[in-house]
């Protein structure tokens, strides 16, 4: 008796324990499906961010290239270089999740080159980037918005000039 008595509680204890594993495993499993659903929204996310490439600056780029062709063709077929370029790296880097800091700049670059050929003299850029941050990882194509939307909301509804200064360091 005294035999099945342990035999009975062994069993019981065991099978408590086995039920709290089993909800312990249902709720990790819970947990690790959520930690995904979010990660693939936030790449949804990123993926929709970088696909967009607003329209007003495709529209304002070839118009100004439309201008230049009969003012100085020169110019127009540079922008039309650039342009170019703006857009094998967004075809290129639309599915990166993440860039080098570095690479991210030179696409700022380009981008600037552009705007700065649509508003002249009024828009001064200036860029600095720290070599120590130069590698490191950043989500790809994450500045240029910010960028696009200081110069459509800053210097674009402006009167005189504008200064940009984009600055990448470690703080």
């Amino acid at each position: 008796t005294s035999e099945i008595d342990f035999l009975e509680n062994a069993a019981g204890q065991i099978g408590s324990r086995i039920e709290a594993l089993s909800h312990e495993r249902e709720k990790i499993e819970r947990q690790n499906r959520e930690t995904t659903l979010r990660e693939l929204a936030a790449q949804a996310e990123l993926k929709a961010l970088r696909a967009q490439i607003n329209p007003h600056f495709l529209f304002n780029s070839l118009n100004t290239i439309a201008d230049l062709i009969v003012t100085d063709p020169a110019k127009a077929e540079a922008m039309t270089v650039l342009l170019a370029k703006v857009f094998r790296h967004v075809l290129a880097h639309s599915d990166q999740q993440l860039t080098r800091v570095s690479d991210e700049m030179d696409f700022l670059r380009t981008y600037l080159d552009i705007e700065q050929v649509r508003f002249g003299e009024r828009l001064r850029v200036s860029m600095s980037i720290d070599p120590a941050v130069s590698q490191q990882p950043i989500p790809s194509l994450i500045l240029q918005p910010v960028v696009e939307n200081a110069i459509k909301h800053g210097l674009a509804p402006k009167v005189g000039d504008g200064h940009i200064s984009i600055t990448a360091a470690r703080q």
